[in-house]
């Protein structure tokens, strides 16, 4: 049972007979996975990617809205060339008279990272569900004792930051912009940099720099007020889970896009790192652990993520789809959508069936009034030739 979220899960599909699983991240934005799945996407309350829009917009937004989602969907649809899939299909005959664009769509289930305690809430389909893959810490790491010592012995809290695992280093200019922010902050700083940090770096004496640390067990520790991220989704759910607020240094298109939810439930705020200066990443730090709001607001997000996931543990729910559609398949879960065209799933042909209809009604109707009007017109005519 291959665990695929590629274009190879169509011709893996049909190549084995196997169910097939497709895990992804969040589907709240448009992308390839959304579409395969069947999940609707409505530009009237589902944001597109990179605009900061939330689920409520004004009707300007709206038609921004509307206008991305069309973009994006050309690009999607031009953007993917299945020419060798379909050359690799026809060569071992794999369904050679289905596309490699039709035959994506036959996934048995779809598995999206995430919660709806922090997305915004939209459909799902049948052959979908929201599972949170990771929450809460792993009982087996352990803390080391310079690290717990640095926590425990705060004064004034932690601030616990960390760009993640795919950034290993930034250049020299911008870390010691941010290492300047840390140094007018009455709170101790704990950095995770795997890499360490750039030659000539200045930090101050609140600062320690730890090359790996157990973030999601840290998070826990009542001296961390707040925790300064980039903003990945793991990260991200981690901090949400023990309800501790968040400011963002967003890298990618994708960590935007998570902290415009945060913003909008409150529990956090976001920076541009383009403009970033010590006094504003200072003031925003401060700002974010002085206003008892956002500790409030991931609190909640916390009480309602955890409430969620004891009615339905992950690992039940995962295992709970693999042996049902292992045992019956995933052809009662399909949704028709995913055999529709565009035309037919947006009902375009319906519509202008309808709208065709009424044209020649109004047509035929106009015509018949110009008609009559035209022989009245014409033995009024006559009646006044006959006076005269």
């Amino acid at each position: 049972m291959p665990y695929r979220c590629c274009v190879e899960v169509g011709v893996g599909t049909f190549a084995t007979g196997w169910p097939t699983f497709c895990v992804k991240s969040k589907p709240q934005k448009i992308n390839f996975e959304i579409l395969r799945a069947g999940l609707p996407i409505e530009p009237s309350y589902i944001p597109a990617r990179l605009l900061g829009l939330t689920d409520r917009m004004t009707f300007l937004q709206r038609v921004q809205n509307v206008l991305a989602h069309v973009y994006y969907r050309l690009w999607l649809f031009l953007a993917f060339d299945f020419k060798g899939f379909d050359q690799l299909k026809v060569k071992h005959n794999i369904r050679p008279e289905i596309s490699t664009y039709e035959s994506n769509n036959h996934a048995s289930f779809y598995l999206f990272h995430g919660s709806f305690a922090l997305e915004f809430p939209r459909p799902m389909q049948p052959n979908t569900a929201y599972v949170l893959f990771k929450a809460g810490s792993a009982t087996h790491t352990t803390i080391e004792y310079d690290v717990a010592n640095f926590l425990d012995t705060a004064p004034n809290g932690v601030v616990l930051f960390s760009l993640g695992t795919h950034v290993s280093r930034m250049e020299r200019q911008m870390t010691q912009v941010i290492a300047d922010g840390f140094a007018l902050l009455p709170q101790r700083v704990l950095w995770q940099s795997a890499a360490g940090l750039p030659t000539g770096v200045k930090l101050a004496n609140n600062t320690k720099i730890v090359r790996r640390l157990p973030l999601s067990q840290i998070m826990e520790h009542a001296n961390v007020k707040v925790f300064v991220s980039h903003g990945g989704s793991f990260s991200m759910y981690e901090a949400m889970w023990v309800g501790l607020p968040m400011v963002g240094l967003p890298l990618f298109e994708d960590q935007e896009d998570n902290f415009d939810r945060l913003e909008d439930r409150g529990v956090g705020l976001a920076l541009d790192i383009t403009t970033l200066t010590p006094e504003l990443l200072s003031q925003t730090i401060q700002k974010v652990i002085s206003d008892q709001k956002f500790r409030d607001n991931a609190r909640r997000i916390s009480m309602i993520m955890q409430d969620m996931q004891a009615m339905s543990p992950p690992v039940k729910t995962v295992a709970h789809w693999i042996l049902h559609v292992t045992k019956f398949g995933g052809d009662h879960l399909r949704p028709a959508v995913l055999d529709l065209n565009y035309i037919q799933r947006n009902l375009l042909d319906v519509y202008l069936f309808i709208l065709t209809i009424l044209a020649l009604v109004l047509g035929v109707n106009f015509y018949l009034c110009f008609c009559c009007c035209k022989r009245m017109c014409v033995k009024a005519g006559r009646s006044h030739l006959k006076k005269e």
